[in-house]
């Protein structure tokens, strides 16, 4: 189950910082896809995986 909630929350994640970070990004001349791939993948991680920690504890008590 809570895997299941990282995957979910993971696509989140990526889907909020594609959208909202690229957008202000571009405010400084910058971009999203300037970072590389394992940059992009570990911070996605670490927030949807605390992120997943939160909901599962709230679920289950």
């Amino acid at each position: 189950m809570f895997w299941v909630i990282w995957l979910i929350s993971f696509i989140v994640v990526v889907m909020i910082f594609k959208t909202v970070i690229n957008g202000l990004m571009r405010f400084i001349g910058a971009d999203w896809y300037m970072f590389s791939v394992r940059t992009r993948v570990t911070v996605c991680g670490v927030i949807s995986l605390i992120l997943a920690f939160l909901i599962y504890a709230c679920i289950n008590g």
